[in-house]
């Protein structure tokens, strides 16, 4: 019995570990893709600012 609640609690903690990995290496995507949409408004926002002031 006490060694089945060892076995459970590593898996758990296993589980968990690969989580947090998991769920950093998305974050990590996210702000990737984030920081490109962002540069990609930044720059359509400073184009259209440009074009107004050429007009």
């Amino acid at each position: 019995m006490i060694l089945q609640l060892f076995e459970f609690i590593f898996d758990f903690k296993g589980i968990m570990n690969f989580i947090l990995v998991f769920n950093s290496f998305l974050k990590v995507i996210l702000m990737k893709k984030i920081s490109i949409l962002l540069n990609i408004v930044t720059n359509y926002d400073s184009r259209v600012q440009n074009i107004k002031m050429i007009k």
